[in-house]
């Protein structure tokens, strides 16, 4: 794991200092919204905190799963992405239930010199009062 100063800017690309930003959600705060729960597991990409992107994860993730060979095709993705910028497009929440929300983002990211860019949107679920990761949507690129 890339360990980072408390007053290096956030990787999320917020304009933050990672202390005002995600740090405190690594640490263990609970999530109070999608977009930071969005912003937060960015940056523990960035900083190869494959902890973090589980437990951020919902139980009925698909994505969810003891195979070994998951975590290392998540090592290998951090290990070998320049990631570039984040840009939050668009958020919601359901209107039927409000534990329910989208984040629609831009991750900019380059892999051997080739853009690696898509855009995304987003399902969490809130689950205890936190905010979890269940799948995603790839969209046309912006």
């Amino acid at each position: 794991m890339i360990k980072l100063s408390p007053n290096d800017p956030c990787p999320c690309h917020s304009g933050k200092k990672y202390k005002k930003c995600c740090r405190a959600l690594h640490q263990g705060q609970k999530i109070d919204d999608p977009i930071r729960l969005m912003r937060s597991r960015y940056s523990a990409y960035v900083m190869m905190n494959l902890d973090y992107i589980e437990q951020t994860m919902h139980p009925e993730s698909k994505h969810l799963t003891d195979n070994p060979q998951w975590r290392a095709g998540i090592t290998l993705f951090a290990e070998t992405t320049a990631f570039i910028g984040l840009e939050i497009l668009d958020s919601e929440l359901s209107l039927d239930d409000l534990n329910v929300g989208w984040v629609t983002f831009h991750a900019i990211l380059a892999n051997d010199d080739e853009d690696t860019s898509y855009v995304e949107r987003s399902l969490f679920k809130k689950v205890d009062g936190q905010w979890l990761y269940l799948h995603a949507d790839p969209l046309e690129d912006v």
